[in-house]
């Protein structure tokens, strides 16, 4: 700190000398000690004492210099120099007051963080003795019911892996609330699966009767007479459940054996108010026995295989009927009679029939509300006649039989007389295709899905599609399969050109399944894939059906191509010729089975 000596203001300063923290004042008036032509007092702070001689003879030998300057600007000028002399610690405590308000920040959201996280630890385990988080009892018991599946009795082979009574020991298992809601939940226990691999006793059965209470019961059964379990065992297990019947909603026994037939004349005519499904299957022994005659006013499926004296069942059991599977044994005039009672059949499935004389004049058959029909024949000429009557004007949903003989059936069946215009699915399988078809399939617009199986004459299908008009043939076609038929792959893609991605009316799916696919066949495809246009052809497929290696290329996330058996190095030219061929990106590259995986990592 320096100023004239004509100063007439006093002037503090502080500073740090080795003794501790000090003032100097200097004021105008002759006391004090001397230093440069200046007078300076100074006064001790705390323990530090008087400014040490060391820092005055600094004064005076002009460590910090001193001049005379103008009364006006000696002040300005002194504070301008303690100004600069604390500019770099001023600048030093601004970064450290910054860098703290930064980490006080952090660590205040840190520790907002942890108690939110504290928050929903005390609120997960809050009870932590127990082993479950608890729900409420009435969720529990909707959850246990839903892990009991719904029984499948219209397929064939009925699956077993799945045992509700395995399901309904472990979910027992797992805790003594689980236990008691389990015990107390009689929708888990209303379905009851007994099959010859799976032991159940009599006195389990009763007590799953007992703790089903009195909700609709669904028994399915799979006797076997060559198991270990004798005959005796299954009549008193049958006589167990039909003393239920009131009870029955659905009854399946996928194996109808002797000893059932013994068990059924001591409850004929059963009342059966809430059966809803009712499927039965029958050794090849037993086709002239008969089904034990029931009502049931509600019964809306209906699974028969290989049953005759389906006249044991009134007329009254079919009304409400919307299921109904026929898969032979049957009399011709006793299934006209079953098709004229269903005036509420939705669903139609039909294997052929016995050789039995039917009426030589057939009448109509009004099926109003019959959606779906699916056909397989075989050697005789029944189940034809009795079909050919039938008059659907909503049929959506056709699956043709695989016969060549049936071509004339199918001709008429596809005739708006008789299915009207709102067929939206056909499958045909091993039917001779001609360009007279094209024109029975342009009579109906709304059709979306054709699928077309071992069928001979594909060229001269498709060469009449390419050339029939779009707005006559099928305008609303999108999905289109083709499955096991020898066609011309120029006319395939002449026909693709027509109905393709740039046509008015496109076809969205195409999917070819052939047993081979040749070079010529790839060459080709590639050639045709630089005119497709990906941005509006959803989903191109190619595939092959022999053979569980595959490769599927997604492109633009739209054109799907599947090729099979190419070598790896066809593989990696394959995609780059994608790439090259000006599509949007490779979004993605499936490699089906270790078998490609192997022989790409090997080259």
């Amino acid at each position: 700190m320096y100023t004239s000596a004509y100063a007439r203001s006093t002037v503090y300063g502080h500073g740090q000398s080795e003794g501790g923290a000090f003032t100097i004042r200097v004021r105008r008036r002759n006391t004090g000690p001397v230093y440069g032509g200046i007078r300076v007092r100074c006064r001790p702070l705390g323990e530090a004492g008087m400014v040490t001689s060391g820092l005055l003879e600094a004064l005076n030998d002009g460590s910090i210099r001193l001049f005379e300057a103008p009364r006006a600007s000696s002040g300005h000028h002194i504070h301008r120099q303690l100004c600069d002399s604390l500019r770099p610690s001023i600048f030093h405590c601004k970064l450290f007051f910054t860098a703290s308000n930064m980490l006080r920040t952090d660590l205040e959201a840190n520790r907002i963080t942890i108690q939110e996280h504290l928050r929903l630890f005390k609120m997960l385990f809050r009870y932590k003795t127990r082993r479950t988080i608890p729900l409420p009892v009435e969720l529990l018991s909707e959850i246990f019911a839903l892990c009991i599946p719904p029984p499948n009795v219209v397929c064939e082979h009925y699956d077993f892996s799945i045992d509700p009574h395995l399901i309904r020991s472990n979910l027992r298992l797992v805790c003594r609330t689980w236990n008691d809601v389990i015990l107390f939940t009689p929708q888990v226990w209303s379905t009851i699966y007994l099959h010859h691999c799976i032991p159940v006793s009599i006195t389990q059965v009763e007590r799953l009767l007992s703790l089903s209470c009195h909700l609709p019961l669904t028994v399915v059964l799979s006797p076997l007479s060559q198991n270990d379990w004798p005959d005796s065992y299954w009549m008193v297990l049958i006589a167990l459940i039909l003393e239920n019947h009131l009870r029955l909603q659905t009854f399946a026994t996928l194996r109808w054996d002797e000893f059932i037939y013994r068990t059924l004349p001591d409850h004929a005519n059963l009342e059966c108010p809430l059966l809803e499904t009712f499927a039965c299957g029958s050794n090849d022994s037993l086709l002239q026995a008969k089904v034990c005659p029931m009502i049931a006013p509600k019964l809306s499926t209906l699974r028969l295989f290989r049953v005759d004296g389906l006249g044991s069942f009134s007329n009254d059991t079919f009304m409400h009927l919307k299921h109904l599977q026929v898969n032979g044994g049957y009399g011709g005039s006793v299934c006209i009679r079953i098709l004229r009672c269903c005036r509420l059949l939705e669903e139609l499935s039909w294997r052929s029939t016995n050789n039995i004389p039917i009426p030589q004049i057939l009448l109509p058959i009004p099926l109003e509300r019959l959606r779906k029909v699916s056909i397989l024949f075989g050697d005789d000429d029944i189940s034809r006649d009795i079909l050919g009557c039938i008059v659907a004007p909503d049929l959506e949903e056709i699956k043709s039989p695989p016969s060549p003989q049936d071509h004339l059936w199918l001709t008429k069946l596809l005739s708006t007389d008789i299915t009207g215009c709102n067929l939206r699915s056909l499958s045909i399988t091993e039917t001779p295709l001609s360009a007279s078809f094209v024109t029975l399939l342009s009579a109906h617009p709304n059709m979306s899905t054709l699928f077309i199986q071992s069928c001979t004459q594909l060229d001269e299908f498709l060469k009449e599609l390419t050339n029939t008009e779009q707005r006559v043939f099928c305008p609303a076609l999108s999905i289109l399969q083709l499955e096991s038929c020898a066609f011309d792959l120029k006319v395939f893609f002449a026909f693709w050109a027509s109905r393709g991605p740039k046509s008015r009316n496109p076809i969205a799916t195409i999917k070819v399944m052939t047993p081979s696919m040749t070079n010529e066949h790839k060459e080709a495809l590639l050639h045709h894939m630089k005119y497709a246009d990906s941005k509006l052809a959803q989903v191109l497929k190619f595939i092959r059906s022999c053979g569980c290696v595959f490769v599927t290329v997604y492109i633009a996330t739209i054109v799907v191509i599947s090729v099979l058996d190419i070598p790896a190095r066809g593989i990696v030219i394959m995609i780059m010729t994608f790439c090259a061929l000006g599509f949007i990106a490779l979004s993605a590259l499936i490699l089906g089975g270790l078998a490609v995986i192997r022989r790409m990592t090997s080259s």
